[in-house]
């Protein structure tokens, strides 16, 4: 893999394919291609709201799904064209980009949504329901392969042993888990942060154990509430599948490639797994 000189490259989006969220066909074409038996389709979402130029940990996302879970296609979900040299290097490297135009919904059950994170809940609900698949937010970390959770119809991971995150969600098409969560969105409040993307979720488990099978927090581990230890410390993730960054909290535009090689940080041992394939600091 040649990454020297990505920050500096350019390119277009001519290459890759747009298809309007609600085309039938692309769904019905997905699923007959990407069907291989199991009940979650080796299909991966993203969504990009409002999001123009690909950051470095986003690129790091997309790679580490295309090189780890090798999906057979990846649709980016979003209102805008994504450009960059990330971009660039993405879309003339991995074939199976698709683009899906989405407009973020403005509410649900009539029910206004006000915020671009709650937005994206709904929408990635909607997609998991519509397609089936992977949905992953985009500053989510694959570390191996999720093949052997595909063959459940609906999985999540707790974060915290109180709820279940909703960074990593792997679901069949019109999973009944996801259909009782999208129905509760019928009290949606926008006053509550993280009630129907987090806690709403733990709250179904309850109620119904046997439709989604639940990981112990091998999606997002280090929790929130001990996430300095992904940019500050070492935090061993040998059990995870995936690793969640939130890069919102931290000021990352220095971040790139020449940076990770010498970091001696969890999010420098996740790069260069990802990059080059092994956790060591690099030598020069």
């Amino acid at each position: 893999m040649h990454l020297t000189g990505i920050e500096g490259s350019s390119g277009t989006n001519k290459s890759v394919p747009v298809y309007k969220y609600k085309d039938k066909c692309l769904r019905e074409e997905l699923y007959d291609q990407c069907w291989d038996g199991k009940p979650v389709p080796n299909i991966v979402h993203y969504i990009f709201f409002g999001i123009y130029k690909l950051s470095f940990v986003q690129f790091l996302s997309i790679w580490s799904i295309h090189t780890i879970q090798k999906p057979c296609v990846i649709l980016i979900h979003g209102d805008t064209q994504l450009s960059g040299p990330y971009w660039t290097y993405l879309v003339r490297t991995i074939p199976n980009i698709i683009r899906v135009r989405k407009t973020p919904p403005k509410e649900i059950f009539k029910n206004p949504i006000k915020v671009i994170q709650h937005k994206s809940d709904v929408v990635r609900l909607e997609a998991v329901r519509d397609f089936g698949g992977i949905y992953m937010d985009n500053d989510q970390i694959i570390l191996r392969s999720l093949d052997p959770l595909r063959n459940y119809n609906f999985t999540l991971s707790h974060e915290f042993d109180d709820n279940l995150s909703n960074a990593l969600i792997m679901s069949c098409r019109n999973a009944p888990f996801v259909n009782l969560w999208y129905k509760e969105y019928a009290s949606f409040n926008t006053s509550l942060w993280s009630h129907h993307s987090c806690i709403l979720p733990y709250k179904l488990l309850q109620r119904y154990p046997h439709l989604i099978h639940v990981e112990n927090k091998t999606f997002v581990n280090p929790d929130f509430r001990h996430r300095s230890i992904i940019f500050d410390g070492n935090f061993n993730w040998s059990y995870n599948y995936a690793v969640h960054l939130y890069i919102r909290f931290y000021n990352l535009k220095h971040f790139n490639f020449i940076d990770i090689r010498h970091l001696n940080t969890t999010i420098g041992s996740v790069a260069r797994y990802v990059l080059y394939g092994h956790r060591e600091l690099c030598s020069d």
